[in-house]
């Protein structure tokens, strides 16, 4: 397990970066209308959660091109990004051909709010792909830590917390698994998707995996090993941060690790494959 790190929560050129970003995107994007600007923030969100998705694995096929290396989580997520929007914006265009208009304040509102949204979406989407590139653990201001837009939000973790949401509720999905102690359990699919489970013994004997197997008990008694496991798969402890830092630790140096995950590697991040 890796040290905690104390950091210095100082203001870097990342932040005006993503201001200038914000700044540019909400202009061009309210530029096109209000109706327009929705279609692209539906469109933006969509293909954000998308290429969050399938990033991963593609980068696993990217890692066998060598003018890619250490890049190809970068590339992909970026990559697949762009496209999947650029797909979504000509399709909305060819579907919808007629421009159409509102009036008065509600114009201003629906294009200006509208491309707000998109734009800081965007924004959260570059800094969540930032984790992953090939660069020091700290550089330009940006700390995996920090609330990297001025220290007063985090846009890259407000948006890793929306796709974990999003995995979680709306399009949750399980698997079965035939562990040899416990018998079948039903484990979710979840973007970053590690549960106390996945991470072991220690985990299945933590205070939490206890309070969570009692409060799911119908008993009341103290509970067995097989309620403490399946008790652990509904604890998600993500670590796509972690992992992400620690990659870069080793890539770039420049401190400690804030915690190391299991089985983290020194190329591509441990992926779980499309959970959509």
């Amino acid at each position: 397990m890796g040290r905690r790190r104390g950091t210095h929560m100082a203001i870097g050129i990342i932040d005006f970066l993503i201001v200038a970003v914000i700044a540019l995107i909400t202009w061009c994007v309210a530029s096109e209308g209000a109706v327009e600007a929705g279609t692209t923030f539906f469109a933006a969100v969509l293909s954000g959660l998308l290429a969050m998705n399938f990033f991963e694995p593609l980068a696993d096929l990217l890692d066998d091109m060598s003018f890619v290396g250490d890049r190809a989580d970068m590339l992909a997520l970026l990559g697949l990004f762009g496209v999947l929007l650029t797909l979504m914006r000509f399709g909305a265009e060819y579907l919808a051909p007629t421009f159409i208009g509102l009036q008065g304040i509600a114009y201003d509102i629906g294009r200006w709010g509208f491309a707000f949204l998109t734009a800081y979406t965007t924004a959260a989407i570059l800094l969540t792909a930032l984790h992953t590139a090939p660069l020091p653990r700290e550089f330009w201001g940006f700390q995996p830590e920090r609330n990297n837009l001025f220290n007063v939000v985090a846009p890259d973790r407000q948006w890793l917390g929306f796709v974990q949401y999003v995995t979680e509720k709306p399009f949750s999905r399980t698997q079965r698994i035939d562990d040899p102690r416990f018998g079948l359990l039903s484990v979710p699919r979840i973007f970053d998707g590690r549960t106390a489970y996945h991470w072991g013994l220690d985990a299945l004997g933590s205070a939490k995996v206890e309070a969570e197997a009692r409060r799911a008990s119908t008993t009341g008694g103290a509970p067995n090993a097989r309620e403490l496991a399946e008790a652990a798969t509904r604890i998600v402890i993500p670590s796509f941060l972690a992992r992400y830092a620690d990659r870069r630790e080793q890539f770039g140096g420049g401190g400690e690790v804030i915690q190391a995950a299991p089985a983290a590697g020194t190329g591509s991040a441990p992926a779980g494959g499309p959970q959509f």
